[in-house]
C-alpha cells in the first residue's frame, strides 16, 4: 500500500512539474525519476541491514544535480529540495557503524525525505506560477 501511495505522489508531483515547471521542473523531475529507477536494486531488505552504499551514492549524485539546478535558477523551491535531501544523506551517515540495524527503520528514515521534497517541488512551482514568475 505504501508503494502505491508513494508512486502516486511521484507521478502526480513529477507530472505536474514536467507540465507546469518549465526547464527546472522537467530537469528535477527527470533526476528524481531516474534516481528512483536506478535505486530499485538497492531496495532488497538485506541491503538495508547496514549502510546502503548504492543508495548513498545515488543520493549524493542526486544532491549534486539538485544543487546545480538550485545554483542556476531564480526559484527557491530547488534550494528547499537541496536542504531536505541533505537530511536523506545524513540518514545514511547515521547508520555507519551501527550494529543490529533494523532494515525497516533505516529504509523508512531514508525514504521519508522524498515525500516533502516532492511536495515542495509541486507547491513551489504552483506558487511561482501564481506569482507570475514562472
Amino acid at each position: 500500500m505504501k508503494n502505491i501511495l508513494f508512486t502516486g505522489l511521484v507521478l502526480f508531483c513529477c507530472g505536474y512539474s514536467i507540465i507546469k515547471g518549465g526547464r527546472d521542473g522537467r530537469t528535477v523531475s527527470a533526476m528524481f525519476i531516474l534516481a528512483g529507477l536506478v535505486s530499485i536494486p538497492a531496495g532488497s531488505p538485506q541491503e538495508w541491514t547496514h549502510t546502503n552504499v548504492w543508495a548513498l551514492l545515488i543520493d549524493v549524485l542526486l544532491l549534486i544535480g539538485l544543487a546545480r539546478v538550485a545554483l542556476q535558477t531564480q526559484f527557491y523551491w530547488p534550494v528547499w529540495m537541496v536542504g531536505l535531501h541533505i537530511g536523506s544523506i545524513a540518514t545514511h551517515f547515521a547508520t555507519v557503524g551501527v550494529k543490529d540495524l533494523d532494515p525497516d527503520l533505516y529504509f523508512s528514515m531514508q525514504s521519508f525525505w522524498s515525500l516533502p521534497e516532492l511536495i515542495i517541488m509541486a507547491i513551489g512551482i504552483a506558487a511561482d506560477r501564481r506569482a507570475g514568475i514562472a
